[in-house]
């Protein structure tokens, strides 16, 4: 709901402006052809009919376009309430889910799924049986075929929804038992398809959460987006533009990893969030999330074998099922699903560097 709330947020001025223009604008078009008739009917001698006829065509076709336009702001009002109810509603609702009773396991582990199922709705399962397990610190990877269920476990994990079979833990505590804003502050988070606001970089990477400018800028610096936002005029106050196209798609992405990074979270879920960068980047946004992030746990959902060939864990999905599990060399040995993948994309890449090899 916050999102919602924030992705508005700087663009009701604009709908406020552009909504009076087009009221000004009506106003001026119904009056100017009424003081253009005032004028002539006390300036213009009876005898210029011509003229007088001339300006009582303008002053109808003036007033039909005046009519329009008044019908497409009653339009675009009613539309606009209806919205806004709508909005409203969704802003204001309650959370669904309930809350059970302290359920505690103690456990050396941050992060467990044990027999976990889930079906959207009553539908097919997205998941089947999901157990796995990531201590305080590690890096886990994610990879397998679009649709195979990598954002729905996370969807999970971020209770987005409920499983509907098996139990997932955080620190040995049951998530169905965390109150959802103890739960979700636990997380930075960067999807698929985030968005950027139309505001400074700053204000993007802190979203209004309070985050100092010092660790702006450190996070900046781990998610390489150091780099470029220096090179701006104007660094992290450089105005984005809605949705970011001033910046490219590289750019946008480390600027919302670093949005991710920021808060210094605990747990730090990345979900497809290094597509657009290039081998080199991204081996160095790996190297960096190590250094400066080790009391962080990290689960990285990529396409690319490079982007979590490091990774403490690798998990390779299939039709919503664990086909294969382990680190990138044992994986190499006995997946023979990853050993494709990664076959078909590395090539002559060095895995850790992103460098071509001889």
């Amino acid at each position: 709901m916050k999102h919602i709330a924030l992705y508005l947020k700087p663009k009701l001025p604009a709908m406020l402006v552009s909504f009076m223009i087009k009221v000004t604008g009506t106003v001026m078009d119904l009056l100017i052809p009424w003081i253009l008739a005032y004028m002539i009917d006390n300036i213009v001698p009876q005898r210029s009919m011509k003229l007088i006829g001339l300006w009582a065509v303008i002053m109808a076709i003036c007033a039909v376009f005046a009519l329009l336009m008044m019908n497409r702001i009653f339009t675009l009002t009613s539309k606009g309430a209806a919205s806004a109810r709508r909005i409203s509603k969704v802003l204001l609702s309650e959370d669904e889910f309930e809350i059970t009773p302290p359920d505690h396991k103690d456990t050396d582990n941050h992060i467990e799924f044990k027999n976990v199922s889930f079906a959207y709705s009553g539908g097919a399962q997205q998941l089947k049986n999901i157990s796995f397990s990531v201590k305080k610190g590690d890096t886990l990877g994610i990879i397998g075929t679009t649709g195979c269920g990598k954002t729905t476990l996370l969807a999970l994990l971020l209770r987005f929804y409920d499983s509907d079979s098996g139990e997932i833990r955080i620190n040995g505590d049951n998530i169905k038992s965390i109150p959802l804003n103890t739960l979700r502050d636990k997380f930075g988070v960067t999807f698929q398809k985030d968005f950027i606001l139309a505001d400074t970089i700053a204000e993007n990477i802190s979203f209004e959460r309070g985050v100092s400018k010092n660790d702006i800028l450190k996070s900046s610096k781990t998610s390489q987006a150091e780099e470029f936002i220096s090179s701006l005029d104007d660094g992290i106050d450089y105005s984005l533009t809605s949705k970011g196209t001033n910046v490219s798609g590289g750019q946008r992405q480390r600027i919302l990893i670093s949005r991710a990074i920021a808060s210094k979270p605990e747990i730090l879920i990345l979900d497809d969030s290094s597509s657009a960068l290039d081998y080199k980047t991204d081996a160095a946004l790996r190297r960096a999330l190590k250094d400066d992030s080790s009391e962080t746990t990290k689960m990285i959902v990529a396409q690319r074998v490079s982007s979590i060939s490091t990774a403490d864990l690798i998990l390779v999905m299939d039709n919503g099922e664990i086909v294969g599990m382990g680190r990138h060399d044992e994986l190499m040995k006995t997946c023979e699903q990853y050993r494709l993948i990664a076959d078909s994309q590395m090539g002559a890449f060095d895995l850790d560097g992103g460098e071509m090899n001889g």
